[in-house]
């Protein structure tokens, strides 16, 4: 189950994973979180996938970004998970990022 931090609590992390949009309330966060987890299901974390992931979860939530999606998997608290672990989610929403610095659909 996963643990998401509330935007009273929310403060940046040693990781800097933990950051809240402005304009994403906390079932909106908790919606996009859980429809991007599914699609990770389908597709592998690569740059090359991440258009095929944002359509998976868009068919789960309806329009979303990149950054809606990288923002709301930095609100999920991963405290306790192992070193590995970290790096991979924190390679995922890098990943994420880098989608929407480029400006991919």
């Amino acid at each position: 189950m996963l643990t998401f931090l509330s935007s009273e609590r929310a403060r940046i992390s040693e990781r800097g994973l933990v950051r809240f949009p402005d304009k994403m309330d906390d079932y909106r966060r908790r919606e996009v979180v859980d429809a991007t987890l599914e699609a990770l299901r389908h597709t592998v974390g690569g740059d090359e996938h991440m258009p095929e992931l944002k359509q998976l979860v868009e068919s789960k939530v309806g329009p979303v970004t990149f950054t809606e999606i990288a923002d709301a998997l930095a609100t999920v608290d991963v405290s306790g998970r192992e070193a590995e672990w970290l790096d991979e989610w924190t390679e995922l929403i890098e990943t994420l990022r880098r989608a929407a610095a480029r400006g991919e659909l």
